[in-house]
């Protein structure tokens, strides 16, 4: 027992659940763990938790031997197995979290493991953490996996343990992440999430720069669509800071996708780097696979600083060298890209033949969320030729998928071209309602949505401002503040339906 005098209820219930969950609630390391509060601190206990083998001694010398440390109960187990089991067991000590039936073969490199897993069960040196109809997933004890890895240790096995981790995570990621541009996605970003504690650990002991990356270009895929590229410009900038020892068209790749990123951002200075280090670092290494995607990236930047020409010229070098070098996925994303910078520069017929072709691809493949991303940019075509009934009808189809998605950053792109729309048109009511939205989604997403080319969608929404006077704007902003997702949806719907508030 601690006594209440020692405890400051201010200070010591975060040390408390910090100890609770860190011992994982197992009765007979909290009580040992308590015994320690005789000799030392609770924040010392706390901090131990990192080696609970040290931590986890009884002073008590009179206790039974097998209950005096933690280490002595859990090697009572340990010693019930087999050597064979015993060595199985060391293998998955590796796995930080939980893991599946699946990996766990591939680590051990034993085809047949049902039995074995069913032994460790038994002897409680693992346990069963979820169960459905088609998987198992299996976890372990911190205690446990801290004295299983010890055991490693002391064979001089943990180094090659843990290479052999990597590898086999890393083959599932690569396996896995082609599976994201397919029917099979919702399947796909379901294995990512399961896995993500072990493949963010399988990327910590990545000691080669090179290996690294590769092991991040594994997982851009998912992260694109998981996080919309925010945790994937953490990885980038990870990439960056092991470039001594990373591949140089890795490093070349990993610039241009945060070229992407700050692309995203509508931050065009740090695009505008980004993008033009790429393309010199493409074209010295004369790695025309990145020279495409820095192409491509460069023409989205000119895009956004208004430069619509240059950027049409630089999708469509970039589209034909995704098609001359056979990366028909690139050449996909890429095509798109060419739709909208044909939309800028007036080319409707020729935009709407790219973007349409580009959406029916993402509807073959069964995804959503891209599906969605080609009938805005088609909706703002025909909004830019005259065709506003069209371009209403279009993002009332778009809208609600993206929020299905969670797809805020996504909806707020649509959302800006909305805007545009409305400001065109002189709907300053709805124009102060949606631009509300956008900085509703901007604060809760942290990315930056609204940009203006030139100034100019800035000088339409000030009129509009103006026309509708200071108080009333200010009400709107106070209206739209704390709006959901789905209320901004709901009443740029309700504008839709009523078309004759644009004409």
């Amino acid at each position: 027992m601690i006594s209440p005098k020692r405890l400051n209820p201010e200070t010591d219930s975060e040390l408390l659940v910090r100890i609770s969950s860190g011992l994982e609630g197992i009765p007979l390391a909290l009580e040992l763990a308590a015994a320690r509060l005789k000799s030392i601190s609770l924040s010392q206990v706390a901090d131990g938790l990192d080696d609970q083998m040290r931590l986890l001694r009884a002073i008590d010398r009179t206790r039974p031997e097998g209950v005096r440390t933690m280490e002595s109960a859990v090697r009572a187990s340990y010693d019930s197995l087999t050597s064979e089991e015993q060595r199985i067991f060391r293998q998955l000590c590796i796995f930080p979290a939980t893991f599946s039936i699946d990996l766990a073969e591939h680590l051990v490199e034993v085809p047949e493991l049902q039995e074995t897993l069913d032994r460790l069960v038994e002897c409680s040196v693992i346990f069963v953490a979820s169960s459905s109809s088609d998987a198992v997933r299996y976890g372990m004890y911190e205690v446990i996996r801290q004295f299983g890895e010890s055991c490693l240790k002391e064979n001089r096995a943990l180094a090659s343990v843990q290479q052999k981790f990597v590898d086999v995570v890393y083959a599932m990621t690569k396996q896995t992440s082609p599976l994201i541009a397919t029917h099979q996605r919702p399947e796909a970003m379901a294995k990512f999430a399961l896995e993500r504690d072990n493949w963010q650990r399988a990327m910590q002991l990545c000691s080669d720069g090179t290996a690294f990356a590769q092991f991040v270009f594994s997982l851009t895929a998912y992260l694109s669509v998981a996080t919309q590229g925010r945790e994937s410009a953490f990885w980038l900038r990870q990439i960056l800071a092991r470039r001594d020892t990373t591949a140089a068209p890795l490093v070349a790749r990993a610039v241009a996708g945060l070229g992407i990123f700050y692309w995203e951002q509508c931050d065009a200075e740090n695009a505008d780097h980004y993008s033009e280090e790429a393309i010199a670092l493409a074209r010295d290494q004369e790695d025309r696979a990145v020279l495409a995607r820095a192409l491509n990236t460069r023409g989205l930047v000119l895009r956004l600083i208004g430069r619509y020409e240059d950027a049409y010229k630089m999708a469509v070098e970039a589209l034909d060298l995704a098609i001359e070098l056979g990366e028909q996925g690139f050449a996909t994303t890429f095509r798109g890209n060419v739709g909208r910078c044909a939309t800028d520069c007036g080319r409707y017929e020729e935009a709407l033949g790219h973007l349409n072709a580009v959406r029916d691809t993402y509807l073959e493949r069964a995804m959503p969320r891209e599906v969605a991303t080609m009938t805005y940019a088609i909706a703002w075509t025909h909004f830019n030729a005259g065709n506003t009934a069209t371009a209403i009808e279009m993002f009332g189809e778009a809208l609600p998928v993206f929020l299905a998605e969670n797809a805020d950053i996504y909806l707020g792109w649509a959302l800006h071209n909305f805007l545009l729309m409305c400001l065109a048109h002189e709907d300053d009511q709805a124009s102060a309602h949606i631009f509300g939205a956008i900085r509703m989604i901007e604060r809760t997403s942290q990315t930056r949505i609204f940009y203006s080319v030139d100034g100019e969608s800035e000088r339409k929404l000030n009129e509009a401002r103006v026309r509708l006077g200071e108080p009333e704007w200010l009400r709107i902003m106070d209206t739209t503040h704390d709006w959901s997702l789905e209320q901004a949806v709901g009443y740029a719907l309700s504008w839709q339906v009523q078309p004759s508030k644009c004409l």
